[in-house]
């Protein structure tokens, strides 16, 4: 029998727990986009930008936490560009969201989504929306699970080699 997994807000004393989570993010997507992310050289998220976060009423981490942390989701509040041809309003974004490679297809990343929609319902913003990549289907596949669409295509053409 597995241990119970509960979904909270991230703290300062989760830093260093939270970073296998982003790591295995980060692998993910510079292997599926090596013409765009590398693997740095210092903490892309030091301890300063948890903190920031956590203080940030506009923005969130949640942790899934089964005595270790498995899973986390971060999203946060952004406003329409600053144009007379933008409506204006607010829309949350999820910026990221992973469960570790042995939790998975637990219900956890619904769990965590399920977090940042209730978050953003709260912040009474007009809509939520992530951003994926078109290599990661699992993802594409998750998020079309839980209702969204696509509104957006970002097309590319390497023009360099």
């Amino acid at each position: 029998m597995e241990p119970s997994v509960s979904i909270r807000s991230a703290d300062i004393a989760d830093h260093t727990r939270l970073t296998p989570l982003f790591d295995e993010l980060d692998r993910l997507h510079r292997d599926g986009a090596p013409w765009l992310l590398k693997k740095p050289e210092r903490d892309p998220r030091p301890l300063a930008w948890l903190q920031a976060v956590l203080e940030n009423r506009n923005a969130a981490v949640f942790v899934a936490d089964a005595g270790a942390l498995v899973g986390l989701a971060s999203v946060n509040v952004r406003d329409a560009p600053a144009s007379p041809l933008f409506v204006s309003q607010q829309h949350a974004v999820i910026d990221d969201l992973v469960v570790a490679p042995d939790w998975q297809r637990k219900g956890i990343g619904r769990r965590l989504y399920s977090a940042c929609e209730h978050w953003a319902r709260e912040r009474n913003v007009a809509w939520l929306e992530v951003n994926v990549y078109e290599f990661n289907a699992e993802a594409l596949d998750f998020y079309t699970a839980v209702g969204f669409a696509t509104s957006m295509r970002r097309l590319r053409k390497p023009l360099a080699g």
